[in-house]
């Protein structure tokens, strides 16, 4: 699954602490009443996702891809624009959750395209996919420099 939130962020990553995620996508920043957002796609399992939007240092615009065709219902309007009171999104009431993460990842990245933003290399979505373990790297000895012969 994937979500859309915007998370507090150092350095480009999310401030998610301990957290558990597959992957992020990350969009772009601005500053919020003076601290550091970011605009990210996450992927992740269901209860990862509702864990993440359930934090201190995100809001959730979409819990899942699946939600986006949702229509954005007057209290999730509102609780977006008094979030974003330092930009002003413009987005209406029978605005669908795609319309609305639309405009509010435009106004962090303008040139944010909904279709060509995805979690590279996150197969999850595709039909039968059946995850491959890599082996383990096989670790070479160091060699100890102290009983090795200076010649």
């Amino acid at each position: 699954m994937k979500g859309y939130f915007i998370v507090k962020m150092q350095g480009g990553s999310p401030m998610l602490g301990e957290l558990k995620y597959k992957g992020y996508l990350f969009i772009g920043t601005q500053t919020i009443n003076k601290v550091q957002w970011g605009a990210y796609k996450i992927s992740g399992t269901a209860e990862q996702l509702a864990a993440i939007a359930a934090s201190p240092n995100v809001f959730q615009l979409a819990p899942s891809k699946e939600s986006l065709a949702e229509l954005v219902t007057s209290k999730e309007l509102t609780d977006t624009s008094v979030f974003l009171s330092a930009k002003s999104v413009p987005i209406k009431v029978t605005a669908t959750k795609e319309d609305m993460v639309n405009e509010v990842f435009k106004a962090f990245h303008e040139k944010f395209d909904m279709a060509g933003c995805d979690v590279v290399g996150e197969a999850e979505d595709e039909e039968g996919y059946v995850a491959v373990e890599k082996p383990p790297v096989e670790e070479k000895p160091v060699e100890d420099v102290k009983s090795a012969e200076v010649k």
